[in-house]
């Protein structure tokens, strides 16, 4: 099979969804914990979780063992502040200490900005745009998203409104090795291009923002980051 053909094999083996969501305007935000959100992500999974806050302070990185402390599961730990610039590696490391060493996943992701969507205004800057104006432009982002996830049968299992755009997260039937992961998100953003996937957004090291955090893209307008969707 040629390299075009395995990688659609891959996205083709993401998990089915076959109930789609409601075409409101803005989705209402699901709730979920930090512990839960990781949990979701990483159940199975074993290394070393690359956690990053990006603020006005220095920047503060830190590897978590995974999986984390079970005695703390009641305790619904916090390991973001909820006024962060927040984000979490998406593939496990190998080494405490290890940033660059990451280990195979069974994770695909896209990341679509808002400001390559094909009908957003020309010359419109976003940085600038009332909160709830730019969540319904991305709003209406999304729903045209899902359809077409309901029209491929490729429907992601979670899907994060990231104050500026979504970033959407698929997972196949099988853990794949480091090139393969990166070939089927090269693939996927290709698939999705007219929703602003971003093609730059598919190495293994890759980090990306975590839901109920905030993003501060601009300072003085802070987005808190949303779960919309969840299989």
């Amino acid at each position: 099979m040629g390299e075009q053909g395995h990688d659609e094999s891959v996205l083709a083996a993401s998990q089915p969804v076959h109930t789609a969501p409601q075409k409101s305007n803005i989705p209402e935000a699901i709730k979920i914990s930090q512990w839960q959100w990781f949990t979701l992500l990483l159940c199975g999974r074993d290394g070393w979780l690359y956690t990053t806050m990006i603020g006005n302070g220095p920047k503060q990185d830190r590897l978590l063992p995974y999986p984390l402390n079970t005695d703390e599961e009641d305790g619904d730990p916090v390991f973001f502040k909820p006024d962060t610039n927040a984000f979490f590696g998406m593939a496990l490391r190998e080494q405490k200490d290890d940033l660059a060493t990451t280990k195979p996943t069974d994770l695909l992701w896209l990341d679509m900005d808002a400001k390559e969507r094909h009908n957003a205004p020309e010359g419109e800057d976003l940085k600038q745009m009332p909160t709830q104006e730019l969540k319904a432009l991305v709003a209406s982002q999304y729903h045209a998203f899902m359809e077409k996830c309901r029209v491929l049968g490729l429907i992601p299992f979670a899907v994060v409104y990231s104050g500026h755009g979504l970033q959407a997260y698929f997972r196949v039937e099988r853990v794949l090795e480091i090139e393969e992961t990166e070939a089927a998100n090269r693939a996927l953003a290709k698939r999705f291009a007219e929703f602003g996937a971003d093609p730059k957004v598919y190495n293994a090291g890759r980090i990306l923002r975590m839901p109920n955090t905030y993003n501060v893209k601009n300072p003085e307008r802070p987005i808190k980051t949303e779960l919309w969707w969840q299989a």
